[in-house]
């Protein structure tokens, strides 16, 4: 199922903890200039930009969102029938682990250094991706339809097709830059 695959990549544009049920600002909109190319940003520019997008992220989707997207994700991929809407249930009603309640995101510039996206780009790319992901959180079920799934997701697989192509370090990993503080990220800790 294609859109079990965006499922994985699209909350919060992986942007690690998701902390907040409030209101997420309208869009994201960077501190740099949108015709600016994310490469050409000195060091503390690629930082900043990198700690927008995480702080964005944070707020644009909710901890309810993130856990419906992650519960109902998973019970598709591994469950079928009633077995996927127990599983779903049972992740739902599950207190977060230690883990998954961990808030703190820090942000690895390091991933924006060969990024010829321009600004513009990574903005429409997130707000497409919050934009979907919220969708997704909305109409997610054991029984959704693929392909009304997927289509909830083409939006936003278009608008960050070129930043993917751009940006090879963000591509490799289908993930934005962050670094939750693991040295071990294979192992989920």
């Amino acid at each position: 199922m294609r859109f079990i695959v965006a499922l994985t990549a699209l909350p919060c544009l992986a942007l690690g903890a998701c902390d907040s049920d409030s209101g997420a600002p309208a869009s994201f909109n960077a501190s740099a200039s949108d015709s600016t190319v994310v490469n050409t940003l000195d060091d503390a520019g690629r930082q900043k930009l990198c700690d927008e997008v995480v702080t964005f992220g944070e707020s644009a989707v909710s901890v309810t969102e993130m856990k419906r997207l992650s519960c109902y994700g998973l019970a598709l991929a591994f469950s079928a029938g009633e077995s996927c809407e127990a599983t779903a249930q049972a992740c739902m009603k599950a207190e977060p682990t230690e883990s998954e309640s961990e808030t703190t995101s820090s942000c690895n510039s390091g991933e924006f250094d060969n990024c010829t996206a321009t600004i513009a780009e990574i903005e429409s790319c997130l707000n497409a991706r919050i934009a979907a992901s919220k969708a997704l959180a909305a109409k997610i079920s054991c029984a959704a339809d693929e392909d009304a799934m997927n289509a909830l997701a083409e939006p936003a697989e278009s608008a960050c097709a070129p930043v993917e192509a751009k940006c090879p370090s963000l591509a490799e990993g289908g993930e934005a830059p962050v670094d939750n503080g693991s040295s071990d990220a294979g192992s989920g800790n």
